[in-house]
């Protein structure tokens, strides 16, 4: 079974018991990302309700309500947290991270900000004028220029003449 068609039926499992009646659909939104086009997982979400909407490619930067919304509040309570631990003379290791990053995530992931992050990408309540052509412009180029940020030619591993076989 491929991972994602496992993660729908979690997806499943866990939202099942929400309904306030087995015919009510649910919705589940994302990314293009091709794994996404299961015939496996598109047949058991028909079978169980569950509106698969992906979103298109490459535009999730302005369409993700928690890459819009949530995100920055994480980092932000995230850098508090650290701050916070610090002062108490921790420091972030594999020991406490859980317990220091779990107290930044429920700061920012409540209720609240999160419907705040579905109306403000216009999914609930629907507003298709919230995004904009100029949100959904390309990307602009933010490569390294190697040759002008490394000013002499790096030596190459290979050298002339040999030969590995």
């Amino acid at each position: 079974m491929e991972i994602f068609e496992q993660a729908i039926q979690i997806f499943h499992t866990k939202t099942k018991d929400k309904l306030e009646a087995p015919s009510q659909y649910r919705l589940l939104i994302l990314d293009g990302h091709a794994s996404h086009e299961s015939p496996a997982a598109i047949q058991f979400c028909k079978e169980m309700n569950i509106i698969l909407y992906l979103l298109p490619s490459h535009c999730t930067h302005a369409l993700q309500p928690l890459d819009v919304v949530l995100f920055s509040p994480l980092k932000n309570a995230w850098s508090q947290a650290v701050l916070n631990a610090e002062f108490c003379g921790h420091t972030v290791t594999k020991e406490n991270f859980l317990s220091i990053y779990g107290s930044a995530h429920l700061w920012a992931f409540t209720k609240e900000n999160i419907l705040k992050s579905f109306k403000k990408m216009g999914i609930w309540p629907l507003n298709p004028n919230v995004i904009t052509l100029k949100m959904m412009g390309t990307s602009t180029v933010t490569s390294l220029d190697t040759v002008s940020a490394i000013p002499f030619t790096l030596a190459s591993p290979i050298k002339k003449g040999m030969a590995y076989f």
